[in-house]
């Protein structure tokens, strides 16, 4: 009961947390195989960006594709691109110089519409 309230409240499904999670699993798999541990790696968690994360630098931060973080956004919490943009714009990228020296770093495709 609870699951279809927070559906129709237009939420996350259990589908949406499930796939998440595997999201996550499988960026944690990619981290280790570049030979970095995903526990020391920080990453976008709040929301979630796991599915736009592209790479790692050299000294081991997670690069993400700023082109893929709004329409994963978009996608995921069923808002237009342009308020996902708005959103990450004023509460992602702004956060970044909180994070640390290890914090991640948003790519700006060239090829960006």
């Amino acid at each position: 009961m609870a699951e279809e309230a927070n559906v129709a409240a237009g939420g996350p499904t259990m589908m949406d947390r499930v796939n998440e999670e595997f999201e996550r699993i499988a960026l944690a798999d990619k981290i280790q195989s570049a030979g970095f541990d995903p526990d020391c790696v920080v990453r976008f968690d709040c929301p979630s960006f796991d599915d736009a994360a592209v790479g790692m630098t050299s000294d081991g931060r997670l690069v993400y594709d700023y082109g893929l973080m709004i329409k994963s956004m978009a996608r995921k919490d069923g808002i237009s691109e342009e308020d996902a943009m708005e959103f990450i714009d004023y509460n992602t990228i702004r956060s970044i110089p909180y994070a640390g020296e290890n914090a991640p770093v948003v790519m700006f495709r060239f090829d960006r519409p």
